[in-house]
């Protein structure tokens, strides 16, 4: 397997949940080449990454088409579940096309069996997620077992994997001293389906005893500028991903609702607290939850939500200094 093709043009958090699948490819071929289409806005996550070894934003021009399939890609496959990603692949000529599609998505279904020669049918109906079953693969899960089943060969690694340069730490380390900082990454989740001043309170009640800090992209600018803020609370807005990733890293703990942020935290092995909606709760907090680290997972109905998240906060802040510890092991 000389050259291998990835697809993956969805978003932040979904491409960072396919690095187990990216590392365990290049395991397995350690001396092919490997090269990721990404969107524009998640190109920045493979940026250091040591197992690739190149990394393009997908383009659907006749002159972009061409340039991919002089490439002669032995394999390509398409993490992102679709129609356009399945299109991707079987444009780029490769002797072996695969993706993971859902079952109750009929017509996709029907063009994959003319774009993939190798397909993984999720048997979750994606029209009916209310009644997802009582357990639903994990992303990361998904990803590799598409590896798995395309090559028949075992795909081991399970780590997320997203480096941080050393210039972003230091930047973060001046902007972040000390010890003990929890993030809350702020998103218009945070003010919908919840009461109005339950973000304002949160972070009133965050800041009493901790070290707390703020990032937020740039579609949150006119939230950050109506809430009433102390001085004490740091804010930081219009960040590159490295630097996002860099002050996430200095957290002892991350709160999010179901955002990349996440993500990005449990790839830095930081805990992570994450409110998901209450609608389709049984999928997405499983599909989408923190991926091996100190966790807790909230739906917005949970009752004393707010207590509960403060209690867990208290709790799961400590529990980054064993993640250490165990790493070190």
């Amino acid at each position: 397997m000389e050259k291998i093709g990835i697809i993956r043009l969805d978003k932040i958090g979904d491409l960072i949940l396919t690095t187990p699948a990216i590392s365990s490819l290049r395991k397995i071929y350690p001396d092919s080449f490997i090269k990721v289409y990404v969107s524009l806005r998640n190109r920045e996550v493979l940026e250091y990454s040591p197992f690739v070894d190149q990394i393009e934003a997908w383009g659907w021009s006749l002159e972009f088409i061409r340039e991919v399939r002089k490439e002669k890609f032995d394999l390509m496959i398409a993490f992102s579940p679709t129609t356009e990603s399945y299109l991707a692949a079987f444009l780029s000529g490769a002797g072996i096309r695969a993706g993971y599609l859902y079952s109750s998505r009929a017509l996709t279904r029907f063009f994959s069996l003319f774009w993939l020669n190798k397909r993984l049918v999720c048997r979750i109906d994606q029209k009916n997620l209310e009644k997802a079953p009582s357990f639903v693969p994990h992303e990361v899960e998904q990803n590799l077992e598409l590896v798995e089943q395309t090559l028949e060969l075992k795909a081991s690694e399970t780590e997320l994997s997203v480096l941080i340069p050393d210039r972003e730490k230091k930047w973060a380390e001046a902007q972040l001293p000390g010890e003990n900082w929890i993030c809350l990454h702020l998103s218009r989740a945070w003010i919908e389906n919840l009461p109005s001043d339950f973000l304002s309170d949160l972070i009133r009640n965050l800041s009493k005893e901790k070290k707390l800090f703020l990032t937020y992209g740039p579609d949150e600018s006119d939230l950050i500028s109506k809430l009433f803020l102390p001085e004490s609370i740091k804010k930081f807005g219009n960040l590159s991903f490295h630097q996002w990733g860099a002050l996430i890293s200095r957290a002892v703990l991350c709160l999010s609702t179901n955002t990349g942020a996440v993500h990005l935290a449990a790839s830095q092995k930081v805990p992570v607290i994450a409110v998901f909606e209450t609608r389709f709760f049984n999928y997405h907090s499983q599909r989408w939850s923190p991926w091996k680290v100190p966790n807790a997972v909230f739906r917005k109905d949970d009752k004393d939500l707010m207590r509960k998240i403060l209690n867990d906060v208290e709790a799961l802040s400590h529990a980054k200094k064993n993640i250490a510890s165990n790493l070190q092991l």
